[in-house]
């Protein structure tokens, strides 16, 4: 298990050391903040006109009452009430869906290449060549993976809830324990099967597949009398874990509904590292090596990351302890 740890601290230390990803991070949160208060102001905004246009009806109704004003004007009136406090419903939605999306692109990302890339380079057949099982080294870097990205999701659903809290009215999700835990489901399960499909298949294909592979859309998309309805059954439903139907459905607030949906995301992750591991085990690390996506304009002998390869043999490890 120290073998694990060792390798996991290492990956969570690669990960964090691209600065490519740490700009994107950074981005996202500068992204979702400035999304938040955007999304509060034109809620504000919204109210405000429906709360004018309440008071506009209940007036003309006083003067329907009395026998002046007409329907047609009452209904017309109504409708754009109806209209604007939709709205301001819509808002909170697009606001969370667009977090959400930057999150997932994220979480793609670090799932797709947290093993590829040092397959990729050697790095992986050099560590595994000595006292490492291919097993523990997969390990370890798939709880890098899945440390850096729970880590995002949890910053983001933290801006998430923050804003939801502004958003305290009726018809808004503002349950924000539940959201996080939610949004850390969706970051394990999207996560998960990026890391899956990148020991099959290159990053890019492996991030967009396991961007679509959501049983919700199989589900929505398919009647039951499609056999490929059923489809659903073998992917992970991200509709489980839809924050925006918090307040709508009591199942989704419920404690022991809540407990088996984080169990069903930790067992399917479970199952997408197992298969992972069933190709892991077995692969040709030189097959991966003849792609140059990694050394892009780099010299034949050198490699793409700047760190050098870790040695975590129990020698090397005493070594690093006394450092």
């Amino acid at each position: 298990m120290r073998v694990v740890l060792n390798v996991a601290s290492e990956g969570i230390r690669s990960l964090l050391q691209r600065k490519g990803l740490r700009t994107y991070m950074l981005t996202c949160t500068i992204v979702t903040l400035v999304l938040g208060v955007g999304a509060a102001a034109a809620r504000n905004y919204l109210e405000d006109a429906s709360d004018s246009v309440s008071e506009f009806e209940t007036q003309q109704d006083q003067s329907h009452s009395s026998g002046r004003g007409s329907d047609a004007g009452a209904e017309e009136q109504s409708g754009d009430g109806r209209t604007l406090l939709q709205a301001s419903k819509n808002v909170i939605i697009w606001y969370v869906g667009a977090t959400m999306f930057l999150g997932i692109m994220a979480t793609l990302y670090i799932g797709a290449t947290g093993v590829r890339r040092d397959m990729g380079t050697g790095a992986a057949e050099e560590a595994v060549s000595g006292s490492v099982t291919r097993g523990q080294y997969l390990l370890g870097k798939y709880l890098a993976a899945m440390t850096v990205g729970l880590g995002f999701w949890l910053l983001m659903g933290a801006e998430i809830a923050l804003f939801m809290r502004l958003f305290d009215t009726d018809g808004t999700p503002a349950n924000w324990h539940f959201q996080l835990v939610y949004l850390l489901c969706v970051g394990l399960l999207t996560g998960s099967m990026a890391f899956m499909l990148s020991v099959y298949a290159p990053p890019f294909i492996a991030g967009c597949i396991a961007l679509f592979s959501n049983g919700e859309l199989i589900r929505e998309g398919f009647s039951d009398s499609n056999p490929l309805y059923y489809l659903h059954f073998l992917l992970p439903d991200g509709g489980l874990f839809d924050i925006s139907e918090l307040n709508e459905i009591a199942a989704f607030t419920q404690g022991s509904d809540v407990l088996l949906r984080v169990l069903y995301a930790l067992d399917f992750a479970v199952i997408l590292f197992l298969l992972a591991l069933l190709r892991f085990r077995s692969v040709d690390f030189k097959l991966f090596q003849r792609d140059r996506e990694w050394r892009l304009d780099q010299a034949p002998q050198e490699r793409t990351d700047s760190i050098p390869v870790p040695q975590y043999d129990a020698a090397s490890m005493k070594q690093r302890e006394g450092r």
